[in-house]
């Protein structure tokens, strides 16, 4: 059973000693005046910080149109509005559109967006026999 455990830490001295030359070798390339060595730099994942504003509690109604409720919960959700608009397979300049409030979303492409992002973009009503006594 130890077999497979010293292959396992040899293999992964060997990515340690492999990242640590690679880092070597852009400290050298970039310039000697930056400091790449550090904790930060024997990261292999890096990672945002993420503002929660527009998660628990996101009203859609409290904006002026769709697109600006659009554009508050792609920002912070720190999503570039390229990446939304080829998920959402919508043009970009219609997204645009959208969120400065030139253009309105149809149905399907709302509900599409409200999917990706996670929030209503539209305040959902209840029937009127659903709201009587």
């Amino acid at each position: 059973h130890i077999g497979w455990l010293k292959s396992l830490r040899d293999r992964a001295a060997m990515a340690v000693a492999a990242t640590r030359s690679a880092i070597a070798r852009l400290q050298s390339a970039v310039s000697p005046s930056i400091n790449v060595f550090g904790p930060s730099s024997e990261q292999l994942r890096f990672r945002q910080w993420l503002m929660p504003l527009a998660t628990k509690g996101f009203r859609p109604n409290r904006f002026e149109h769709q697109g600006q409720a659009l554009q508050f919960a792609r920002e912070s959700k720190r999503i570039p509005a390229w990446k939304l608009a080829w998920a959402a397979a919508m043009p970009l300049r219609h997204l645009k559109r959208v969120e400065r409030g030139d253009a309105a979303l149809p149905d399907p492409q709302r509900k599409e967006l409200e999917r990706l992002l996670g929030l209503p973009l539209k305040r959902k009503r209840k029937s009127l026999i659903d709201r009587t006594p």
